[in-house]
């Protein structure tokens, strides 16, 4: 009887010690996971606090100076530049404002906020229509989500850019398969530069694809439209039906 007590506790002994030192190893991966989350999360912190305090100061200064030409007695040619100018600060100070609060929050913009953005265009004193069709369904994939957003956040940037005045109109159509999200606005009279302006769209299409969808750009005679397809239900490699 003394035998096999001896024998049970040698053989559960190491058993026992195994697992131990397997939930400490656990422990101290969790530990480690824990801290580097916490420095990554003080750095975004410093990052965003930076951004705000230099970005956003020399922003407001740009925002400034040039609501104070508007109003001036500037020739046509000049006051229209001056009007592009001011349209451009605010764009670019809603893009730092949305970039900072993604990095204070963790979490990057996505379908849900496609209204505040519309919002805060109104208020910056654009023509913005927000129309929404058929059955909504939440977008699963965070890049998706967040590919929405920005194709809405491109387009009434550059229709507020190109087209200043003119009304612009966003449409969120849900499909059985698929999210189909456009922005809409009337062709300038003058075309617009092409210097640099295709920069912004190659890399709204490149974040469409990282969510699966397809974005199409549609110079019309008299219209301009931008439009991205975003799936639904993502393909997962290897799930069985």
């Amino acid at each position: 009887m003394l035998s096999l007590a001896r024998v049970v506790i040698l053989t559960a002994l190491p058993l026992l010690a195994g697992r131990y030192m397997a939930e400490q190893r656990e422990h101290l991966r969790r530990e480690r996971a824990l801290i580097a989350e916490q420095e990554r999360l003080r750095e975004r912190l410093r990052i965003a606090h930076d951004m705000h305090d230099s970005l956003g100061h020399l922003l407001s200064l740009v925002s400034v100076q040039a609501a104070a030409l508007e109003v001036g007695p500037l020739p046509p040619d000049q006051q229209r530049a001056v009007s592009g100018l001011a349209d451009t600060a605010r764009a670019a100070a809603a893009e730092l404002h949305e970039v900072v609060n993604a990095l204070r929050n963790n979490d990057a913009p996505g379908l849900d906020d496609i209204g505040g953005l519309v919002a805060r265009s109104r208020a910056a004193g654009a023509a913005v229509t927000i129309e929404t069709s058929g059955e909504t369904v939440p977008l699963t994939d965070p890049k998706a989500s967040h590919a929405a957003y920005r194709v809405v956040q491109e387009g009434l940037t550059n229709a507020v850019k190109h087209a200043s005045g003119a009304p612009i109109t966003v449409s969120v159509d849900w499909q059985p398969d698929a999210l189909l999200i456009s922005v809409a606005n009337p062709m300038p009279r003058r075309p617009p530069s092409s210097a640099g302006g295709g920069s912004g769209l190659h890399g709204l299409t490149e974040r469409v694809a990282a969510g699966g969808g397809l974005l199409h750009v549609h110079p019309g005679p008299r219209e301009f439209r931008l439009v991205a397809m975003l799936p639904l239900v993502p393909v997962i490699a290897g799930a069985t039906p």
